[in-house]
């Protein structure tokens, strides 16, 4: 079994943190404003994709799990729609 480590590497832990709440600060934007572009809605699931990947070198369980989700955002059909 590969066990995480208790401290994460330089900066890791930092921006993941700064990472989680940014993500919880657009969550309450969105919901206070339903009004998006198609940029914005890009961007958001642009940065969901980067995110997925990062913590997939973390752990090999983590690895799988990860690129699945990348996988699916990249691949969705109503990113289409969104020109």
């Amino acid at each position: 079994m590969n066990v995480l480590p208790t401290t994460a590497g330089p900066g890791v832990a930092e921006q993941a943190e700064a990472l989680a709440d940014m993500a919880c600060e657009l969550h309450d934007v969105a919901i206070a404003s339903a009004s998006w572009s198609a940029a914005a809605v890009e961007d958001a699931v642009e940065a969901m994709e980067t995110t997925a990947l990062a913590p997939a070198v973390a752990h090999p369980d983590a690895a799988a799990a990860m690129l699945a989700i990348g996988q699916q955002l990249a691949q969705h059909a109503w990113r289409r729609t969104l020109g």
